[in-house]
């Protein structure tokens, strides 16, 4: 989810949850995390999405402190 996305839930008395979300990547990743509880593929999918969001952020804080390395020297 991004930093912008609002969710909120919303406990049902028939147990079943509700979620309100603002934006249509966060509803479609909310559904994809219900049917993961069941589904071992769409689990594993939602596991590599991550996988790849934690390595794409290592990558780019890694530039960020080299820049900020070479500002430093100047």
């Amino acid at each position: 989810m991004s930093m912008l996305t609002h969710v909120s839930f919303v406990h049902l008395v028939s147990g079943l949850g509700c979620v309100t979300v603002m934006s249509a990547e966060a509803t479609a990743m909310h559904a994809a995390q219900m049917f993961a509880l069941t589904d071992h593929i769409v689990w594993s999918k939602l596991r590599a999405a991550r996988l790849n969001i934690w390595i794409g952020l290592r990558h780019a804080d890694k530039k960020m402190q080299q820049r900020l390395e070479v500002d430093k020297k100047l």
